[in-house]
C-alpha cells in the first residue's frame, strides 16, 4: 500500500466537486469528445470519469496496466485522453505504451468473456502473466508538452516512469465510453447507492454520473 501511495496522487471526478474544474472540463469537450467519437466511429460519447493524476517529486513508476478492466463496463472502444499540465519527460514520468497490446486484449476478451484486472503494484511485469505475448512488444515512451493531449484505447497496455526530479509532474485525464454501455457488476467509481440500484446489463446513461458529451448531428 505504501508503494502505491507514492506512485501518484489521484483525485476523481473534479467536475462534480469544483465549479472551475467543471467549466474547464466541459468547455474542451467540443474538441476532445468529438475527436474520441471520430476515433472509435460512434455517434454519441459519454464521460466515464475525469482524474487528476499528480506524480509527486521522486514518485514511483506506474506499472503496466489497462484502464477498462477497472471500470464498471466492458468495451473495446473506451478511450482515455491524457493531458499533461507540466511538460512530461523521460525524467519526470512520461507515458509509455505497448502498441498492439489492445489486439491481445480483444482476443483475451473473446476467449474469456471478461478483462482480468491487473493492479498497479511494484512489479512492472505482472500484466504479462495474463498477456504473455505482450512481453515481446516494443515499448514507446511519449514525451509531451504541457497542454497537449494524447488518446489511447482503454485496453492498450500503458504505464509511466518514475519521477526522478524535485518537481511535480501533473496531468489531467478524461475517460470516455460510447453511449449505451452496460453495467458489468464492478463498483469502481460508483457509490454504494448507485451500485445497489443497478444490476448487470443495466445501461449507464445517468447524466448526473455519466454525462453525454457529444452527439453527432442527424
Amino acid at each position: 500500500m505504501e508503494f502505491h501511495t507514492k506512485v501518484f496522487t489521484q483525485r476523481i471526478n473534479l467536475w462534480m466537486t469544483d465549479e472551475n474544474a467543471r467549466q474547464l472540463i466541459f468547455a474542451i469537450q467540443a474538441v476532445l469528445a468529438r475527436t474520441v467519437a471520430q476515433l472509435i466511429g460512434v455517434g454519441r460519447v459519454r464521460m466515464w470519469c475525469d482524474q487528476a493524476l499528480y506524480k509527486e517529486p521522486w514518485a514511483n513508476a506506474t506499472s503496466w496496466h489497462m484502464d477498462v478492466p477497472y471500470w464498471s463496463f466492458d468495451s473495446m472502444k473506451a478511450v482515455t485522453a491524457w493531458v499533461p499540465l507540466d511538460d512530461a519527460t523521460l525524467c519526470n514520468g512520461c507515458m509509455h505504451f505497448l502498441p498492439g497490446s489492445q489486439k491481445l486484449a480483444s482476443n483475451h476478451y473473446a476467449e474469456h468473456g471478461a478483462f482480468r484486472e491487473t493492479k498497479i503494484g511494484k512489479n512492472m511485469a505482472d500484466i504479462f502473466e495474463t498477456y504473455p505475448e505482450a512481453a515481446g512488444l516494443e515499448s514507446h515512451a511519449v514525451e509531451m508538452r504541457a497542454g497537449s493531449v494524447s488518446f489511447h484505447n482503454g485496453v492498450l497496455i500503458h504505464g509511466a516512469g518514475a519521477n526522478m526530479t524535485a518537481g511535480r509532474r501533473r496531468a489531467m485525464t478524461m475517460q470516455y465510453m460510447p453511449d449505451g454501455m452496460v453495467f458489468n457488476g464492478k463498483q469502481n467509481i460508483l457509490t454504494d447507492e448507485q451500485v445497489a440500484a443497478l444490476k448487470p446489463g443495466d445501461k449507464l446513461t445517468d447524466d448526473s454520473q455519466n454525462p453525454l458529451l457529444y452527439a453527432a448531428a442527424n
